[in-house]
């Protein structure tokens, strides 16, 4: 079990583009404020990773940090990068 969850967190981790991510960060002067300034590839990778096999070896279902927004639904992981939303019940920002 343990081999098909790293295989599918892999997968995840090879589909999403740390690059464009980093250069939306860029554009938009966001930096991690642990690093107090953008992140470079490898450790929006890192990050990442550690957040799928947080979600994936927990209880959790959904886990928020940094930008990424990561879920597990019926066994399958999905990460997603966001720069803005909004919602009639609030205003997001990008840190929170």
């Amino acid at each position: 079990m343990t081999e098909i969850i790293q295989e599918q967190i892999e997968k995840v981790l090879t589909g999403i583009d740390f690059t464009k991510i980093r250069k939306a960060m860029e554009a938009t002067d966001w930096e991690w404020s642990n690093l107090e300034r953008t992140p470079n590839e490898e450790e929006l990778r890192d990050v990442a990773e550690k957040i799928l096999n947080q979600l994936a070896f927990g209880e959790k279902n959904f886990i928020s940090m940094g930008g990424y927004e990561a879920t597990k639904r019926l066994g399958t992981l999905e990460l997603k990068f966001v720069l803005d939303r909004s919602s009639p019940l609030g205003v997001f920002t990008k840190n929170g």
